[in-house]
């Protein structure tokens, strides 16, 4: 009778029953406590065999413990006529701190996870044997003094997480068996001394986040074979000796966070295969020595934040692919090389902050798509080479803070859509090329700080529209091809420092409505400029929002309008006149 039988017996009605009971059985039990006890004695049981202590398996030795002090540590390859096979998990762990050389068993086949983590007193060549089929997780993690070369044996088909992290003493070449099929997270991050060209087996399906992190010593050219169908964040991070061309395999769908990050040895040109459907965030974030074009997959429908900044190397054109909708954060910030037009698909909905932030050398017209409803802050900031018109799409409702700031390539007219409500800081500032006359649009509610600053090339009258009730500090200055008649609403309420100064053609401003609430001296708190001292600021801020404008400039405003004072507002000569008139 066994435990489970003794617990399924009904409870006893008396204590002399109980006692009778307990008696019978306490025997049994016994019994089968022994006979679990001496089967498992006959499968294994803990030894010691000098410095190891070990368990025989039956057939063979598993290496359990180390026990002795470091030097030359000499696993043997069997103990009591059986072959040690296994170093177990955690069986050195942290216990070799002085300097040791280790020398493992030519029958063994399975290095356990932390087996020898924290070893860093190991020295000289790490020697695997042929019969070697596994590396569990963390094996030789932060093994940091071994050197030489590393050869993993063939028949090993997976490199686990962190297998050889931070082993950065490794002064040679590194070399995978052909058997290889998974090189696991961080399995060989922070080998920065491997040196030579790094070999990835055909074999190979799957390369993890962080896999070859830092291994900076690594050059010439990397291929990433068939087969493969993600590289994991941060792959090869920070592998800044690669000197050669990327290749990557036509099984490719997805490209890491990371994954290439600051590679910038790469040379050449970057073809992403078509399948590719994601590209991670800062994927290829500096890799500055990309010579060649860039050409991206119509499978592509993700280029994620800061994927290609830096990137200045890349030349020719650029063409997104269709289905794409979004160009992130810094997608292509700082890719100066490029030299062609930039084409962008129909189907884009967002352009997010800074995503062709100094594309310098784009040259041509830029076409932005009638689906675009989002233009972040300087997404286009210092595109100097583009040039023509351009045309804000119908769905746009707001332009970022420096969307367009010192594109001072644009040579033709410009077009503000219907349904734009805001105009940010410095939208179109330092925008010198546009010509024509400017229309905002009867919409916008705000036009920011320097929004048109020294768009010296707008000619025509300028009207501001009805809705509008702020306009920011220095909004106009220095547009001085402005000519005639300024129209202001009668919803304004603020109107910033040094808002029309220097626009040189305006001869008269007429205002629809009051006065504004804020105008230069207390509009100035708002816009973030230098402080002043305010008795300097009551006196002369309202003096420049007009500062610099045509010979007799004037204000007039309607018999209606309360605020204004007369002769001079402002110290700027000011009448009562009917608007309608006036603005003729």
């Amino acid at each position: 009778m066994g435990p489970a039988d003794i617990l399924a017996q009904p409870i006893p009605r008396s204590i002399s029953q109980a006692a009778s009971i307990m008696k019978r059985h306490s025997v049994a039990l016994l019994m089968t406590i022994c006979v679990v006890s001496l089967l498992s004695s006959s499968l294994s049981h803990a030894a010691v065999s000098g410095d190891f202590t070990y368990t025989d398996r039956g057939d063979t030795i598993t290496i359990t413990r180390y026990n002795g002090t470091g030097g030359d540590i000499i696993i043997p390859d069997t103990i009591d006529g059986k072959p040690v096979t296994t170093i177990g998990s955690y069986a050195f762990m942290d216990k070799v701190k002085k300097n040791s050389t280790l020398t493992l068993p030519s029958t063994l086949t399975t290095i356990g996870d932390k087996a020898f983590r924290g070893c860093s007193g190991f020295t000289g060549t790490l020697t695997l044997p042929s019969t070697l089929a596994g590396i569990e997780d963390s094996a030789f993690w932060d093994c940091s003094g071994f050197s030489g070369s590393l050869v993993i044996p063939e028949g090993v088909t997976t490199i686990e997480c962190g297998a050889f992290y931070n082993c950065s003493g490794f002064t040679g070449t590194l070399t995978l068996p052909s058997t290889l099929t998974t090189i696991g997270t961080y399995a060989f991050s922070g080998c920065s001394g491997f040196t030579g060209t790094l070999t990835l087996p055909s074999t190979l399906t799957t390369i993890e986040g962080g896999a070859f992190a830092g291994c900076d010593g690594f050059t010439g050219a990397l291929t990433i074979p068939e087969g493969v169908s993600t590289i994991g964040e941060q792959a090869f991070s920070n592998c800044s000796g690669f000197s050669g061309t990327l290749t990557l395999p036509s099984t490719l769908t997805e490209i890491g966070n990371g994954a290439f990050y600051s590679c910038y040895g790469f040379t050449g040109s970057l073809v992403i295969p078509d399948g590719v459907t994601s590209i991670g965030d800062r994927a290829f974030l500096n890799c500055i020595r990309f010579t060649g074009s860039l050409t991206l997959p119509s499978t592509l429908t993700t280029i994620g934040d800061g994927a290609f900044y830096g990137c200045s190397g890349f030349t020719g054109s650029l063409t997104l692919p269709e289905g794409l909708t979004t160009v992130d954060f810094n997608a292509f910030s700082y890719c100066s090389g490029f030299n062609g037009a930039l084409k962008l698909p129909s189907s884009l909905i967002t352009i997010r902050s800074r995503a062709f932030e100094y594309c310098s050398g784009f040259t041509g017209t830029l076409t932005l798509p009638s689906t675009l409803t989002e233009i972040g802050q300087e997404a286009f900031y210092g595109c100097i080479g583009l040039t023509g018109s351009l045309v804000i799409p119908e769905y746009v409702t707001m332009i970022g803070e420096g969307s367009f700031r010192n594109c001072s390539g644009f040579t033709g007219s410009l077009t503000l859509p219907h349904n734009l409500t805001r105009i940010g800081y410095s939208a179109f500032a330092d925008c010198r090329g546009f010509t024509g006359s400017l229309t905002i649009p009867e919409g916008v509610s705000t036009i920011g700080n320097k929004a048109f600053e020294d768009c010296s090339g707008f000619t025509g009258s300028l009207v501001i529209p009805e809705g509008v009730s702020s306009i920011g500090s220095n909004a106009f200055h220095n547009c001085s091809g402005f000519a005639g008649t300024l129209t202001l609403p009668s919803t304004l309420t603020t109107i910033g420092f040094s808002a029309f100064r220097g626009c040189r053609g305006i001869s008269k401003a007429v205002f629809f409505g009051n006065a504004p609430r804020k105008m230069g001296d207390q509009a100035y708190r708002t816009i973030g400029l230098r402080r002043f001292p305010l008795e300097y600021a009551q006196k002369n801020m309202g003096d420049h929002v007009f500062k610099d404008t045509a010979e007799g400039f004037l204000i007039v405003c309607s018999p209606e309008s309360t605020g204004f004072t007369f002769p001079f507002w402002k110290g700027y000569p000011c009448k009562r006149e009917t608007v309608e008139a006036a603005g003729k």
